[in-house]
């Protein structure tokens, strides 16, 4: 492999370390809100200013979870064509190729409303959790969107395993003898 190459590959397992561990903690964030064992009902000793203090960090994750997604989706798309004649022999390649594509539609989608919240708390004329913009945010993304973070997450978990297993690879004539 080219320095380039590995250098690719490094980076797009850096954000794919990034997108993970960051995401993980945006929503761990993010559900630390409500009440546990309840439909998405704020904990009743919250007021605005801690409301206001989870979101920020929410965001801040998010920030380091689309950036990781940034980073990662842009090694792919310098490394995809570089080694597209190797899909046909590494099969963990095609597979990994296959759950990235599937990873990176679901990911626009969460990064969309990402920037949809952010542009309204930086920029929205006043902030409140109160305020319809907000609750919808946090109500469709974790309730309506959670199943896309559950299965981005299932797929960078496959993908760390292929990567180091590298498992459905086509042996040469002169290795089967």
């Amino acid at each position: 492999m080219k320095k380039s190459q590995k250098f690719f590959a490094f980076l797009g397992l850096l954000g794919l370390a990034l997108w993970f561990g960051a995401s993980i903690a945006g929503y761990s964030i993010a559900y630390d809100l409500f009440e546990p064992g309840t439909i998405l009902q704020l904990k009743s000793y919250l007021d605005s200013g801690t409301i206001y203090y989870f979101i920020r960090h929410f965001l801040t994750a998010c920030f380091y979870a689309d950036f990781g997604f940034i980073l990662a989706f842009l090694s792919y798309i310098v490394l995809v064509p570089k080694n597209f004649k190797n899909f046909k022999t590494n099969g963990w390649m095609f597979i990994t190729f296959i759950l990235l594509t599937i990873a990176f539609i679901f990911q626009f989608v969460i990064l969309f409303h990402d920037a949809r919240l952010a542009w309204y708390i930086f920029f929205g004329p006043d902030f409140s959790f109160n305020s319809y913009e907000v609750q919808s945010f946090f109500y469709k993304r974790l309730k309506n969107l959670s199943f896309m973070f559950v299965f981005n997450i299932l797929i960078m978990i496959t993908i760390y395993f292929m990567l180091v297993f590298k498992p459905l690879v086509k042996k040469d004539e002169t290795e089967r003898t």
